[in-house]
């Protein structure tokens, strides 16, 4: 997921935002909080879209605040194998 990607929106992730959806992330100090806050980007993805594909290399951490993820992977046959 990068911000050159077609049809996403990215915005700054803020503070309150972050604590809403992941109230656990309220025991992080605030000079580590500050440093995630400032990289952290929010973005809604289509149903279907893809966030990492095998064999790519994982660039990023993925908090999924609403919706769900199903993680699959296709057999040398061609069958999906949900995991």
């Amino acid at each position: 997921m990068t911000p050159g990607n077609a049809g996403l929106r990215y915005s700054p992730v803020s503070r309150p935002e972050w604590l809403t959806a992941f109230p656990e992330l309220g025991a992080i100090d605030d000079r580590q909080w500050e440093a995630i806050a400032r990289s952290a980007l929010v973005t809604n993805l289509r149903e279907g879209s893809a966030v990492y594909r095998e064999g790519e290399p994982c660039k990023y951490s993925v908090l999924v605040a609403q919706g769900s993820v199903r993680v699959q992977r296709s057999s040398t046959n061609g069958h999906v194998i949900a995991l």
